[in-house]
């Protein structure tokens, strides 16, 4: 199944991309087998145009994808690991003053201390959170504290404004960019995060043809038909309405509904 849902996405986007080029290629052109041909060659040039224009773009994003999974890895594995603040010995070992402590490390930067707060829970940190870090860091009186942790209300950021010190709040993401990738230091990944489970073909064919769907689709047919009495009705409005019936029809006497019914 994980294979036939790909090929269906290929499969769909090039049926798409050709009935769109055969509705005005038919409005202009009477001969159907013309048509059709042209429709056929418009396809394949507008599917290569858009390859070769998202190619690079769709690297991009699967780098990005990648980071952001690593920077959830390496946090999950971080915040179960039995000495997380031993890794940042390496990464601020030239800092001058680098002093540690049981929940925090500091030192100086530009004649400025600062310190560094990580909290490794997997949930959003409070603004009583950091409140307590602000309390728990007092002694050592730093110019700036950077507070690491999982997510940051919005609340948080207005929250901080409040104190005299700098508080600087790295989400997961922003800790990977702004601390592990800009020093090309990177925690060993012991942990991995489940991924969330993406729907199969069949989840999405039961979520598509719902029951409650076959209204819309009815309706939209209708609308259709009915515009098709004010502009010249071309094979288009056929094609259309013809699949929205198809798609109320299977959504009202689809099995997965009887299904459901059942459970209920």
């Amino acid at each position: 199944m994980k294979r036939i849902t790909p090929l269906f996405q290929v499969f769909f986007k090039i049926i798409l991309i050709f009935l769109l080029c055969f509705v005005w290629v038919r409005y202009f052109v009477h001969s159907l087998v013309s048509a059709v041909a042209i429709s056929a060659i418009l396809t394949f040039v507008i599917d290569l145009f858009l390859k070769i224009i998202f190619s690079k773009r769709i690297e991009k994003q699967k780098l990005k994808e990648k980071e952001l999974k690593d920077a959830q890895d390496i946090f999950f594995s971080m915040a179960v690991a039995d000495k997380p603040l031993s890794f940042f010995e390496k990464v601020y070992k030239d800092k001058n003053e680098l002093s540690f402590h049981k929940h925090f490390f500091s030192y100086i930067e530009d004649e400025k201390k600062v310190v560094v707060f990580p909290i490794w829970t997997f949930k959003e940190v409070s603004v009583d959170e950091i409140t307590q870090v602000v309390k728990s860091t007092k002694k050592e009186k730093p110019d700036k504290i950077i507070i690491l942790g999982d997510s940051f209300s919005k609340e948080s950021f207005s929250f901080v404004k409040n104190f005299t010190v700098g508080i600087l709040l790295y989400d997961k993401f922003e800790t990977y960019n702004n601390i592990y990738k800009k020093n090309q230091l990177f925690p060993q990944i012991t942990k991995k995060e489940q991924e969330k489970k993406k729907l199969s073909f069949k989840e999405l064919l039961v979520y598509s043809f719902d029951r409650k769907r076959a209204k819309g689709y009815l309706f939209s047919a209708l609308a259709l038909l009915f515009s098709s009495l004010f502009v010249r009705a071309t094979l288009y409005y056929s094609i259309v309405a013809s699949c929205l019936l198809v798609f109320s029809l299977i959504s009202l006497t689809s099995p997965f509904n009887k299904k459901e019914t059942t459970k209920n």
